[in-house]
């Protein structure tokens, strides 16, 4: 079974690139999955020898960036304050391939504050005009540029066995801003319209394949404005879910699949820049999605905070979906796994469900004696 863990660049800084790289060829681990590109965020690290507590710089790229790769585009990648003296892709390449482990690029794609920041006019756009900085539109042929860039610069430039793709799809609403909170409480309906994106980019992109977007926002809007007027309570003789509002206003199942075929397309040129490079492997997160099926190598099926008999059921789905490679995300941290037995348990539960290979969540944030649990776990499954 194919083996790999989530790893960032300040766990090789801080606690050394051979150091790292000899425990995890002990584990019995084959690959690190190191964040090339990677938004904000605030971590307990319980074994960093540095620092407890972590503030990850937002929207940075950790490998030295060729502008060649992004001269049709105004989105540039933001280079790490780590990165300014270190390229860690090149460095953890280096050290990793001397001791036989692989390398992954772990690809955070339109979730990027700072460069939405700079540029509103490429992020998504709800139907009150209000754009969501923390999410580049897909739509958008900057953000298209962008990602594509990204891609083609890793998989041109260093050893790279794959590239995992997180987030090249339409961003939601929710985020996790500091002190992001909602007063006005969103039922998942809302959150959804509230998601939707009404950007120059989408409304040009739909109309191009014949779909106005515009008539499906006016009654989006008018929906929004009514729940927006009746808070706290729910408005009387409007759609309450989903479904209600697809039979209110079948327009909108348009906007979906139109939504899909946006991300789709842009899986779909990632794939055709890759195959044009060599022989890296295209993986999506998040789990099967058919429309993905003929751009990817494989999938990383989403098993957080799941217990074993959620896990074999998702994955028998999945894979009586596709024979691409299917690859289990397990969280090691976050007090899921509370003994060896436990891991072990959940390694050989995706491997009964029909699992290539898992993926451990993750090197800086797991206790140190979680991790030490992979070893045992990955030893005493069979082949």
């Amino acid at each position: 079974m194919f083996s790999f863990i989530y790893t960032h660049a300040w766990d090789f800084q801080d606690e050394g690139l051979h150091d790292v790289c000899r425990r995890i060829s002990d584990w019995g681990i084959e690959a690190v999955n190191l964040a090339s590109s990677y938004h904000a965020g605030y971590f307990i690290h319980s074994h960093n020898p540095n620092h407890k507590m972590y503030m990850a710089e937002d929207g940075v790229v950790y490998f030295r960036p060729n502008k060649k790769y992004f001269e049709e585009t105004p989105l540039k990648p933001n280079l790490a304050t780590i990165a300014q003296d270190t390229d860690w892709l090149d460095a953890v390449g280096q050290v990793a391939e001397s001791y036989e482990i692989k390398l992954m690029s772990w690809t955070v794609c339109n979730h990027n504050t700072p460069l939405g920041l700079v540029h509103p006019e490429h992020t998504i756009t709800n139907i009150f005009g209000d754009s969501y900085p923390h999410a580049l539109c897909p739509s958008s042929p900057a953000t298209r540029g962008y990602v594509r860039g990204l891609c083609r610069n890793l998989a041109a430039e260093y050893p790279m066995y794959a590239i995992s793709l997180e987030a090249p799809d339409f961003r939601g609403i929710p985020h996790g801003h500091h002190h992001e909170r909602f007063g006005t409480f969103l039922r998942p309906l809302e959150e959804l319209l509230m998601s939707l994106c009404f950007c120059k980019w989408c409304l040009k992109r739909a109309g191009e394949t014949g779909i106005e977007l515009q008539s499906t926002g006016v009654l989006v809007r008018e929906h929004l404005g009514s729940y927006f007027e009746e808070a706290p309570l729910a408005p009387r003789g409007r759609p309450a879910n989903l479904g209600e509002m697809l039979d209110a206003i079948p327009e909108l199942a348009e906007m979906m699949r139109f939504r899909e075929k946006v991300e789709a397309s842009l899986v779909a040129e990632i794939r055709h820049d890759l195959a044009l490079l060599g022989e890296t492997l295209l993986v999506a997160h998040d789990g099967y999605r058919a429309d993905y099926v003929a751009s990817v190598d494989g999938f990383i099926v989403d098993c957080y905070g799941k217990g074993p008999d959620d896990i074999f059921q998702t994955l028998v789905k999945e894979r009586s979906a596709t024979g691409k490679e299917l690859w289990a995300g397990l969280r090691t941290g976050f007090n899921e796994i509370l003994g060896p037995g436990e891991l072990e348990d959940l390694v050989t539960v995706a491997t009964k469900g029909g699992a290539d290979g898992v993926g451990f969540y993750n090197y800086s944030e797991t206790p140190l004696r979680a991790l030490e649990w992979i070893r045992t776990a990955l030893i005493r499954q069979p082949g």
